[in-house]
């Protein structure tokens, strides 16, 4: 029988790499219990920024967020080709893709629903920081992939993307980050992650909130340019939530930027170059 070598070759039969972990080294802990690595209810995890890792593209970032990692590559400004219409401003496409080994269960090639709405989401937090009007007819793309998901990935794209276009010297009114915080309980859980008290399977009876927000941030125009949550909260707890996420983006933006300064040549706060 030939050989096709044009594929990766693989057994016929695949066993589940599930059925392999210890039962006892749960990564997902009891809800109400301390959080993993020691952290503060309302301290982020460590970051790792790395910039100009992505051949051919006109910039791109490499971000990790605790075991959280994504890539981030931006493609422009460049002519729309067959655009018939005339348009002061630019465009500005992003997709956020899903590595298939990026979680624990093993997603598809193709980008399904839940990839589609976060790539509209991130488009939605990058697109206010970016001066559309300098490339009229023109476009600029940005491809952020997901290569381990450990929670907060939405707020990780949307941190790796806004470095990316800056390390593009794509003309941006201000950088944006973004941050994620679980609210449950009345208590507000900051950079949840894999390793964090797992929530309640089902509703508390007596109306009790549970809720994931996302929120990205422009820190120099102070405005928020993306809210994102998916749960029941109530507006006193949401705006508190918000509150939160905005000093947390202020946190990563001064780490961000350090790294563009850097890269630049330019003196950052610690007086290096």
């Amino acid at each position: 029988m030939p050989i096709d070598s044009k594929r990766n070759p693989r057994p016929d039969n695949s066993v589940s790499y599930d059925q392999f972990v210890d039962p006892e080294d749960n990564t997902a802990r009891v809800y109400g219990a301390g959080r993993s690595h020691g952290r503060g209810k309302d301290e982020l995890r460590p970051l790792y920024v790395r910039l100009g890792t992505t051949l051919h593209a006109q910039g791109s970032c490499y971000l990790e967020l605790g075991a959280t990692k994504v890539s981030a590559a931006v493609y422009g400004p460049r002519e729309v080709a067959r655009r018939s219409e005339f348009s002061t401003s630019g465009q500005l496409s992003c997709e956020l893709r899903f590595a298939p080994f990026a979680g624990r269960r093993r997603r598809g090639h193709l980008p399904d629903d839940q990839q589609r709405e976060l790539s509209q989401t991130l488009r939605t937090a990058v697109e206010p920081a970016v001066c559309l009007h300098e490339f009229p007819k023109s476009s600029v793309d940005v491809f952020v992939h997901v290569l381990q998901d450990d929670g907060g990935a939405l707020a990780a794209a949307i941190t790796a993307a806004g470095a990316a276009l800056a390390d593009a010297n794509v003309p941006m009114y201000d950088l944006v980050t973004a941050a994620a915080l679980r609210h449950s309980g009345g208590a507000d859980l900051m950079d949840p992650d894999g390793g964090d008290p797992a929530p309640p399977a089902d509703p508390e009876p007596d109306g009790g909130q549970f809720s994931h927000v996302t929120v990205g941030y422009l820190t120099q125009l102070q405005q928020v340019s993306c809210l994102y949550s998916e749960g029941l909260v109530s507006a006193a707890a949401l705006n508190s939530s918000v509150r939160s996420l905005v000093t947390a983006c202020q946190q990563l933006y001064v780490v961000v930027r350090e790294k563009l300064l850097k890269k630049a040549g330019r003196p950052t706060a610690n007086g290096t170059s």
